[in-house]
């Protein structure tokens, strides 16, 4: 068992485009039956959905609040605005906060991130959050060392969008950064209960 945790969070030496900068890789092992786990079919097997459903639903439910932190270094909560209405009300013409909010929830437990982009009027202010699958997301570094979010698009392309225009919910990971995808580090588990 010890093996295997050093393995999986082994820091591996990769070229980057940073100097002094390491690359980390998660070492996932295949299933032994050769029977494919992914996100979709990990939700045929009942446990799976059931605790999923059953967090993203309770969480959904609670109430999501907005806080900012003045100059004192104290938060206050927000009460008025567009991005409370955005997380209470409606995100984007098409989904109402609940359902987003268990969406974003649902992604993070079965991929380890949630993703939206957040759209902006003219004056700079969010006035919609789009939800983002999570297998269409790589985040990245550019050039200066911003952190920026790559999305494939649909017909081919990808687009690159900074940190200050995603809304990003994710889970446990290694670098703060991203969340580990608990399918891929379950799979061997949930391939031997289906």
């Amino acid at each position: 068992m010890i093996g295997w945790l050093k393995r999986l969070f082994a820091r591996r030496t990769a070229p980057t485009k940073h100097p002094g900068r390491e690359a980390w890789f998660a070492w996932v092992p295949r299933r032994v039956a050769g029977m494919r786990v992914d996100h979709d079919t990990a939700l045929q097997f009942a446990a799976v959905f059931r605790a999923v459903s059953y967090i993203s639903q309770a969480i959904a439910g609670l109430a999501w609040h907005v806080y900012q932190v003045d100059a004192q270094d104290r938060k206050q909560r927000v009460h008025t605005g567009t991005i409370p209405m955005l997380l209470h009300r409606v995100p984007n013409p098409e989904t109402m906060a609940y359902a987003w909010r268990e969406t974003m929830v649902g992604w993070a437990l079965l991929w380890g991130n949630g993703y939206a982009e957040i759209e902006r009027d003219l004056a700079n202010r969010p006035v919609a959050l789009w939800p983002i699958s999570p297998d269409r997301v790589e985040v990245k570094r550019d050039d200066d060392g911003l952190l920026v979010y790559e999305v494939s698009n649909d017909r081919g392309g990808k687009t690159l969008l900074p940190s200050w225009d995603v809304f990003h919910l994710h889970g446990l990971g290694f670098d703060g950064l991203t969340g580990y995808s608990v399918v891929a580090l379950a799979a061997r588990s949930i391939g031997d209960r289906k």
